[in-house]
């Protein structure tokens, strides 16, 4: 680690709420750029008594738009990009990052968000070479350890000005090289969500942008779902919202009236647009009020509509006739890419729905091998997750176990704690509750662009705990509940007897 002492204004222990950034100067321009590289090597200095690391990442999210990595600056180099989240950093951008320095060859990576209301400030990323340095406990101490980055991260995203500055005669990016660059970023893409991410990180530098997204025909007819949305994989904690999918976004209509007269629509601000055109936004999110300029094209293959490409920057009178020129060269590619990926996300639905209807014994039997030879919960739990995830197309399965008369406990696969020590949740007023209480043999309730289903786990036909799944919308849960059935009925008398041991029976009094 580094021996540079703290920059002036800093502190020397994380945990004594002691860490501030250098006193910024009030005058225009950039904060000193040599004091904040002396203080992210202080901060890396500091962290590591506690979270052992070779890379500390540090970005920041000005309030005038844009990302700026403070430290190291070697990751430009990497082409390690950050893409400025609407409001607050999404868990599959979190992931998509830590997948990136991961590949780089570091064996232990966590990333997380310095978190302010209304929005993130910015972002801390830690990576060590050897395996097994950040679990659960270091999370939840970086956590702690971020929320003392608040007050110097919020004052210095006031001053930060947009990073980015195009004059009026600046070049545009090379076309030819673009349509390279779109190409390669759609060969190593394996889902519409990743190819967004890459698609953002690999034009920043020659299209800049704050908010990089691709609009596209959802699965419902007349349906729109945003490609680039957060899927929510688990890191710590409980998930939260899993995305929503709009049949029209506010401002979508105007957007597409637009579009079918030019190929790219370039706009220099939309806080000024005439014409009622703003960022096309689904009812429940929040408006990207931040983004000025705007450039949108219309993604077409063999004369039908793939998708709406939209790049937007919180500087105003960004772009130019040659970066419309640009954007309008990578179309084709970019159109077949997203066509591809859909498809093959619909084959691979389709393929495990068929599994599912047509084979269930191999799954069964495979899930019976498994709980009789994994001997450790945690394990069991992980695999047998996976397996039931695998044969349903479920995007997410966790057990709910009943523990007190009105009080049940939620294990989530690959759980090591004792169900005792797991908090307890109420019963009553839940999706699940009706199914515990063996009131109705399932639940399928739609929730946005996935569907959640409830199923009972049962001994002697009565329920003492619930299978809980959450997969994507369009009754595809629905043709697969019989199977689902049979997975929970085996896995059952193996948490049944989890339960026992840990003197439920006594507790719920049943």
């Amino acid at each position: 680690m580094s021996d540079v002492p703290p920059a002036p204004g800093t502190g020397t222990s994380p945990a004594g709420g002691g860490f501030l950034l250098p006193i910024l100067p009030s005058g225009a321009g950039l904060p000193d750029p040599i004091a904040i590289a002396t203080w992210h090597l202080a901060v890396s200095d500091t962290i590591g008594s506690e979270l052992r690391h070779e890379l500390l990442a540090l970005w920041l999210f000005p309030d005038a738009g844009g990302v700026v990595l403070l430290g190291p600056a070697a990751l430009l180099e990497d082409r390690v990009v950050v893409a400025r989240p609407e409001t607050f950093v999404g868990q599959e951008q979190l992931l998509a990052l830590e997948d990136r320095v991961r590949a780089a060859g570091y064996a232990s990576v966590i990333a997380a968000p310095i978190r302010d209301q209304p929005r993130d400030l910015g972002l801390m990323l830690l990576a060590a070479l050897q395996p097994g340095q950040y679990g659960p406990v270091q999370a939840m101490r970086l956590f702690s350890l971020l929320r003392e980055f608040v007050p110097p991260f919020r004052r210095l995203a006031e001053r930060m000005p947009v990073p980015v500055e195009r004059g009026a005669d600046s070049g545009g990016p090379d076309p030819d090289n673009l349509v390279a660059v779109v190409a390669q970023v759609v060969a190593q893409s394996r889902s519409a969500q990743e190819l967004v991410t890459g698609l953002s990180a690999m034009l920043h530098g020659t299209l800049p942008h704050d908010h990089l997204d691709i609009l596209a025909p959802g699965p419902r007819p007349g349906s729109w779902e945003w490609l680039g949305a957060d899927r929510t994989r688990r890191r710590w904690g409980s998930s939260e919202g899993l995305g929503t999918e709009a049949a029209g976004p506010r401002g979508f209509a105007v957007l597409q009236e637009r579009l079918a007269h030019q190929p790219v629509l370039t706009v220099a601000d939309l806080s000024t647009d005439r014409s009622g055109l703003v960022w096309p936004t689904d009812p429940d999110r929040r408006d990207l009020h931040r983004i000025h300029a705007m450039m949108a094209m219309e993604l077409r293959l063999a004369g039908e509509t793939v998708g709406y490409l939209l790049l937007g920057s919180a500087a105003a009178d960004l772009y130019r006739p040659a970066d419309e020129a640009a954007l309008a060269s990578m179309a084709d590619v970019l159109a077949a890419g997203v066509a591809v990926l859909r498809t093959r996300a619909e084959v691979e639905v389709l393929r495990r729905t068929v599994t599912a209807m047509e084979g269930p014994g191999g799954a069964l039997a495979r899930l019976v091998r498994l709980l009789a030879t994994v001997p450790r919960f945690a394990e069991a739990t992980r695999q047998a997750a996976a397996i039931i995830r695998e044969t349903t197309g479920a995007r997410y399965c966790r057990f709910i176990l009943r523990l007190g008369p009105i009080e049940a406990v939620v294990v989530e696969p690959g759980e090591s704690r004792p169900l005792i020590d797991l908090p307890l949740v109420p019963v009553s007023g839940s999706p699940f509750a009706a199914v515990l209480r063996g009131e109705v043999p399932l639940t399928l309730r739609p929730d946005g662009e996935n569907e959640e289903l409830h199923l009972p786990l049962r001994i002697a036909g009565r329920p003492f705990g619930v299978l809980s799944l959450i997969g994507p919308a369009g009754g595809r849960l629905a043709a697969v509940t019989h199977v689902a059935q049979q997975l929970a009925d085996v896995v059952a008398p193996h948490l049944e007897l989890v339960r026992r041991e840990a003197g439920a029976e006594v507790r719920s009094g049943s």
